[in-house]
């Protein structure tokens, strides 16, 4: 399988990102060092309510935020 087909079935056996406290490094899966809208998504995250700056990818700062402050 491919890493991103495993990314998605593992966090899609869970119900939400806060639900886990899932961390910035987890749900970026490609490691780019930032959160693009499929890995948001697989990750439960509404990447439009998330993107503060509307460029169509959560940094570390969104992403907090949409985790509630809540991220590790």
């Amino acid at each position: 399988m491919s890493k991103r087909i495993l990314v998605a079935l593992s966090l899609a056996a869970l119900t939400s990102a806060s639900a886990f406290a899932a961390t910035f490094e987890e749900v970026d899966a490609n490691q780019d060092g930032m959160i693009s809208a499929e890995e948001a998504q697989a990750a439960g995250i509404d990447v439009t309510t998330a993107d503060a700056n509307q460029d169509g990818a959560l940094d570390q700062s969104e992403f907090d935020a949409a985790m509630g402050g809540h991220s590790q």
